[in-house]
């Protein structure tokens, strides 16, 4: 299903069997197209992944070789039904283009003509500084997708909020927003990226599709660093101070990565990119990010860098209280350590149903449920002491 709605390489659907089978279930995995991109990025886990021989499994045959066939039919006539993630689809509805010295930028024909000259203004301006970083990059036309709101944006593409880049397409798609954009700059990073990065995603990878994804979000983070008094490397060593800190040697693993609240992934890893190019500067960094691995690109060891920026960290003074907002900001853990959003919501109807009934006891149980999974929840804490 995540391939029929969403042309994608596999690996979400390899990832949440794997964590099935982590926690002691008994799982079968059907794929199609994407297996072999799966089968590739977690080999040593597809036999535990495919428990059943093959052989056993002829009465799937029928089922599976009809799913093939519609996934087949909605490939094809995926435009035409209302599936299509195509750029010929996106391009037929922001259907006006502003060429620049280095863009195509698609948007909507009724964009103002004010509007339209900031967004190609802020585009190259955005170029150039981070031409500043990565040294000259000899690009193809960089197509920039600019969506007038998120609806426009979820009905073409399935994610509305959500901005993101191709690098392999030299492409991004972002929401339209005030000037300068606050997003424009971060994702044009792994735009750029892409003339170093490695075949075929042009991103840091290992064997082509093992990503660093530390090493990605960093360079975007480190190039795109903020001009406020609490930089990253203030955040970091806020994390360190609180023990909130991941494991920075696991970050530079695409599942260490992910495994992590993402505010403190970003954070970490665009701190440490950042004294990576101070220190030893961006040639070595190219080297590193087009092979996916610190290993000799820097003249000490892997575990040495990571030592030494931890130490780096640690050393830093913190102003008053900024541990305190620290605390608030990296309270959530990653989204597969977070209680389902659905749940949350279920007990607090409940409780404002058990309210609005009189039946204040089974109300409480259900508040004190929620700030089980939630401690210091304010819309809890409240309800209860009411």
């Amino acid at each position: 299903v995540r391939f029929i709605s969403n042309r994608s390489s596999g690996k979400m659907g390899f990832a949440v069997a794997e964590a099935a089978v982590e926690l002691g279930h008994n799982v079968h995995l059907v794929s199609g197209l994407v297996l072999a991109v799966g089968a590739l990025l977690y080999d040593s886990r597809i036999d535990r992944l495919r428990p059943a021989a093959a052989g056993s499994n002829r009465r799937l045959l029928v089922p599976v070789a009809v799913l093939a066939i519609a996934a087949a039919l909605l490939y094809l006539l995926d435009d035409r039904l209302g599936f299509g993630r195509s750029r010929a689809a996106v391009e037929e509805v922001l259907s006006a283009t502003t060429r620049t010295e280095h863009f195509v930028i698609h948007h909507a024909p009724d964009l103002s003509g004010r509007d339209t000259a900031l967004l190609a203004r802020d585009h190259e301006f955005r170029y150039h500084q981070i031409e500043r970083h990565l040294g000259p990059q000899d690009l193809p036309p960089i197509h920039s997708y600019v969506f007038g709101h998120p609806g426009l944006k979820r009905r073409l593409l399935g994610a509305g909020r959500i901005q993101f880049a191709k690098p392999w397409q030299y492409a991004m798609y972002i929401n339209q927003q005030g000037f300068p954009h606050r997003v424009l700059k971060h994702e044009l990073v792994h735009v750029m990226a892409a003339g170093f990065g490695s075949w075929p995603l042009r991103t840091s990878a290992r064997w082509g599709l093992w990503q660093n994804v530390g090493l990605i979000e960093g360079l975007a983070v480190a190039v795109d660093w903020p001009a406020r008094t609490h930089d990253p490397h203030t955040w970091s060593a806020a994390q360190r101070k609180l023990g909130k800190a991941p494991d920075l040697q696991a970050l530079l693993d695409p599942i260490g990565f992910w495994s992590e609240a993402a505010n403190r992934s970003y954070t970490l890893t665009g701190s440490f990119v950042r004294r990576l190019l101070d220190r030893y500067g961006f040639e070595r960094f190219r080297q590193a990010y087009r092979q996916g691995s610190l290993a000799g690109a820097y003249p000490v060891p892997r575990n040495r860098l990571i030592q030494d920026h931890l130490e780096f960290l640690d050393a830093i003074r913190l102003p008053p209280g900024l541990l305190e907002l620290a605390r608030l900001r990296y309270e959530r853990g990653s989204v597969f350590r977070r209680v389902c959003a659905h749940e949350i919501a279920g007990l607090r109807a409940e409780a404002a149903r058990q309210i609005a009934a009189g039946d204040f006891d089974r109300a409480e149980d259900a508040l004190e449920d929620i700030l089980g999974h939630l401690p210091g929840d304010p819309a809890a804490l409240v309800q209860t002491a009411r």
